[in-house]
């Protein structure tokens, strides 16, 4: 199973109170991004740019999960 940095583990459990998947999927979710069934994220709009808040969302579904990345729509 792949897993996280101990450092991004701590802030999604400081942020979200956890390391499921619930508190950072809906917090990209509110922010407009959507997720695929093969597991990637694709942006709210091609122009929209990434906050260091949701960069650490989606490396920690990567790295701790396995979701696929993001999509980047050019």
């Amino acid at each position: 199973m792949p897993q996280s940095t101990p450092e991004r583990q701590d802030l999604m459990i400081k942020w979200f109170g956890s390391i499921d998947t619930i508190g950072p999927e809906d917090f990209l979710k509110s922010h407009g991004y959507i997720l695929s069934r093969d597991w990637f994220w694709t942006k709210p709009t091609p122009s929209h740019t990434i906050s260091d808040a949701e960069w650490e969302c989606l490396k920690f579904l990567v790295e701790e999960w396995d979701y696929g990345g993001f999509l980047d729509q050019r």
